[in-house]
């Protein structure tokens, strides 16, 4: 009997799922045992080697599955233009429209040539021929970048016309100048500096370090960037980012100098209201420039130069330093100073800046513009200090 009993067992075992069941037996119909398959999955629709299904020896077409698109094919947004400027985050084209268009650059951006062959992003130079391809889901920022063609090509193509390249003109004096001492022409310029200035759009980039001690190396904090426009005698800025990242700022950030923060240095040390007593040494070259050097002195209370602490205290210290003016023209090429006899309960220990200028090709015309500036600051007690450097590049006309 217990034999009779396993073989009828096993029998069970290999009946198909329903048999000898009733519509209202323990089971649903199709479904065995519950929960294992869903109903109506097993045994109908089930999978059979060589694509076969419904079981063994019914043959159903195969199915053809679209296939799946890889980024690379899909759809892209494609702009073409000279390429105006190049940055690390970011770059900018303009249409044989004249339109301007600006794109995000991610580090897995590509740059290719117009035969499919990868390049280096550096081979890239302003008044090259781009197509820029972006996902339609995010139109600023550039997928791919296809070097189409070299300058000075593209530059026809927009232009559409070949134009004789133009040639720079040296600066002229605007004052009488006598190079064995410039300075008294120098005030006068300084005066007339603005007046005097072409209309020009620029970039300029604040990198911004920080240590703990004085002595020691500078930690990088990060690097502010913005696109300066000079237009009938007003700077404006625009497009402000911090390491790549757009931020919201109408007028340059806390410790970032302006333009006319340049201007305003040059002209109030030459100024007579400042009084500063200025002493003729040497003759030596500042870049290509014939330069005459003078060391000053500004008492305090004489001075202008405003030191702001972060508790909202200000002070105007005494300072000293060298300055140099061109031989030829009078102009301001460099100015080293820094801050005298600070009060020992004034928050700032140190403080010293330099500013540069430098005769800068805008047109066919050499004109003397910003070129940068370092400025560091110590805090009282702590010794932790701080150090900007400002640079101006991509000089060009609107």
């Amino acid at each position: 009997m217990r034999y009779l009993m396993v073989w009828v067992n096993a029998l069970a075992l290999l009946a198909p799922p329903g048999f000898g069941q009733s519509p209202g037996g323990q089971y649903p119909p199709g479904q065995y045992p519950p929960g294992q398959y869903p109903p109506g999955q097993y045994p109908p629709g089930s999978q059979y080697p060589g694509g076969q299904t419904g079981g063994p020896g019914i043959s159903m077409p195969r199915l053809k599955w679209p296939k799946r698109k890889g980024k690379d094919k899909q759809k892209r947004t494609g702009v073409e233009g000279v390429l105006r400027s190049l940055q690390a985050k970011s770059l900018e084209i303009e249409s044989s429209k004249g339109q301007v268009q600006r794109f995000r650059l991610l580090a897995k951006t590509e740059f290719r040539n117009e035969k499919g062959v990868s390049i280096r992003d550096s081979l890239l130079a302003p008044g090259d021929w781009l197509s820029v391809e972006t996902d339609p889901d995010d139109e600023e920022t550039a997928v791919r970048v296809v070097l189409l063609e070299s300058r000075p090509k593209a530059e026809v193509e927009v232009n559409e016309k070949k134009e004789e390249p133009e040639a720079e003109e040296e600066p002229k004096p605007s004052t009488a100048v006598d190079p064995s001492d410039p300075l008294p022409a120098a005030r006068q310029v300084s005066v007339d500096y603005e007046g005097n200035l072409p209309d020009f759009v620029a970039e300029q980039a604040t990198t911004r370090y920080f240590r703990t001690g004085t002595e020691g190396d500078w930690q990088k904090i990060d690097t502010v960037t913005a696109a300066l426009a000079y237009v009938e005698g007003k700077a404006e800025y625009k497009d402000w980012e911090t390491e790549g990242r757009p931020i919201e700022a109408r007028k340059p950030p806390p410790g970032i100098w302006s333009m006319q923060d340049f201007v305003n240095v040059a002209q109030d040390l030459l100024s007579t209201a400042t009084a500063a007593d200025l002493r003729q040494r040497n003759e030596e070259k500042i870049g290509t420039r014939a330069a005459v050097s003078y060391r000053f002195t500004v008492q305090q209370a004489k001075s202008h130069w405003a030191l702001a602490a972060a508790d909202g205290r200000r002070y105007s210290p005494a300072y000293e330093g060298n300055l140099w003016l061109d031989k030829e023209t009078g102009s301001v090429l460099r100015i080293e100073r820094h801050a005298t006899g600070l009060p020992s309960d004034f928050p700032i220990s140190r403080a010293e800046s330099v500013v540069t200028f430098a005769f800068t090709a805008v047109g066919k015309g050499l004109h003397l513009l910003p070129n940068g500036s370092e400025n560091v600051q110590c805090v009282a007690g702590s010794g932790t200090c701080t150090r900007n450097t400002v640079e101006f590049t991509k000089y060009r006309k609107p």
